[in-house]
């Protein structure tokens, strides 16, 4: 984050609002850091660039295979056919993202034991303006979508991860531990309860078609009472904290300035958790 934004908020992320001015919204989360990275050459296959750059050294064969799924042929037989269908998917690990909400002075929480139970005693006016905390991120994914859109390929998500090479030997059961240590990461909270709101363990499928891998949403609580500690984040990962509140939030999605369906899937998840989701 940038040393050169104030944040002038109670918390040690800023608080933004979406108000009238859509790029004056994203102008001021870039005041902070995060901006489309600039592409150097045209894509390549993983082989072509193999080739190009062989040999590679062991880091860079790290950080080129760092997000490459594997490739999967499965043959399947169709109900009343004779041949067999061979079916090719991505093999990819799963993912954990949270949603919490937190209120517009962390001192509200001041007179509760536990974050669920300030939770509960919201009206649902008070959770339109309790604030959901977002992570802003440049995605190399879409990077060469949305040229000069305001938001540009860059993302705004609830705090997200993929389990790690400690946990993923547990697989999906290792998802509860993955959204711990993300928020962690990526908020600097540590976490009371996590509540998984997908199904069973292994949460929703991104693409059943073409890949077998999933999200599992949580709905999380921060330990009371609330202590920042350093984020931490990974090499490739450039991301900004902010906090916006769930009003502003449904108005992104009304002005069609998301540009990762996800979250915005498990906002209204979450939300439809906490008993407190209209539509109006």
């Amino acid at each position: 984050m940038s040393k050169e934004a104030p944040l002038n908020t109670p918390y040690p992320y800023p608080v933004l609002t979406v108000g009238n001015d859509p790029e004056g919204f994203f102008r001021e989360l870039r005041v902070h850091g995060i901006h489309r990275w600039e592409q150097l050459t045209e894509p390549l296959l993983v082989p072509e660039y193999r080739e190009q750059r062989s040999p590679l050294t062991p880091a860079q064969e790290r950080a080129t295979t760092m997000f490459v799924p594997r490739i999967e042929v499965i043959d399947f037989r169709e109900p009343g056919a004779n041949e067999a269908f061979t079916g090719v998917r991505l093999n990819t690990k799963p993912w954990a993202s949270c949603f919490t909400l937190l209120p517009q002075d962390p001192h509200e929480l001041d007179g509760y034991d536990t974050h669920r139970e300030w939770v509960d005693q919201l009206t649902p006016d008070e959770i339109g303006e309790a604030l959901i905390p977002l992570t802003f991120e440049f995605k190399h994914g879409v990077g060469d979508l949305y040229p000069g859109a305001e938001h540009d390929a860059c993302t705004i998500v609830t705090p997200s991860g993929v389990p790690n090479k400690d946990e993923w030997p547990r697989g999906f059961d290792s998802l509860e531990d993955c959204a711990r240590r993300e928020f962690r990461n990526e908020f600097g909270l540590d976490l009371e309860n996590v509540t998984p709101l997908g199904p069973r363990v292994y949460g929703f499928s991104v693409s059943p078609r073409r890949s077998n891998e999933t999200v599992q949403p949580f709905w999380v609580e921060p330990k009371l009472p609330l202590e920042f500690h350093p984020r931490k984040s990974g090499k490739s990962e450039q991301l900004l904290p902010f906090l916006i509140t769930v009003n502003d939030y449904r108005e992104l999605v009304r002005r069609k300035l998301l540009i990762e369906i996800y979250s915005a899937g498990i906002v209204y998840i979450a939300l439809e958790h906490l008993g407190r989701l209209q539509i109006v």
